[in-house]
């Protein structure tokens, strides 16, 4: 099982490096731009995405991580209070589309960055985002079988989302050295 695990891991990884780093490249480049600009990029950081990676030794802290209270909607009320015009929410979600939160975003004028997976339907409730990284698990998340059990285990997406987080900081550090 640990092999298997490792092979689908590898899968999603070369998924998110064959077909994502182009929309990587370019959320890193709003989000330096919102930098720049003297904003702040308010970041989302839920489902299995291993808390502790935001502000751990070698993380620039471009991005203000927002608290997570419950599931995958963010608090309106430290949205509407932290978010200023010219910001950027980046929501590291799961599947669901905050759709309140992206109107709080909008009505604050902020760009959005969304890595979810989706549920596979046609269409997402809620505002379109300004930019998508497709994290490359599927819906359900978790990879392998196990013969007699009904579900699958051992999830993608806390990988994934660690390793989209660490490239976009690294994506964003490049750009900043550029200059």
């Amino acid at each position: 099982m640990g092999n298997a695990y490792v092979d689908k891991i590898q899968a999603c990884l070369r998924s998110v490096c064959n077909q994502e780093m182009e929309a990587i490249e370019k959320v890193a480049q709003a989000c330096v731009d919102v930098r720049r600009s003297g904003h702040r990029i308010y970041a989302y950081l839920i489902s299995h995405f291993p808390v502790h990676q935001a502000g751990a030794p070698g993380d620039p802290k471009f991005m203000v991580p927002l608290k997570v209270l419950r599931g995958e909607t963010p608090d309106e009320t430290e949205l509407e209070s932290k978010l200023q015009p010219g910001d950027l929410f980046f929501f590291l979600g799961y599947y669901r589309r905050p759709a309140k939160a992206y109107e709080i975003a909008r009505a604050l004028k902020c760009q959005i960055v969304e890595v979810i997976t989706g549920t596979g339907a046609p269409a997402l409730e809620g505002l379109e985002p300004d930019y998508v990284i497709h994290p490359g698990w599927h819906y359900t998340d978790s990879l392998v079988p196990v013969l007699g059990y009904d579900v699958r285990i051992l999830p993608a997406s806390g990988i994934m989302q660690a390793a989209i987080y660490w490239v976009v900081l690294g994506e964003m550090e490049k750009l900043m050295n550029l200059n």
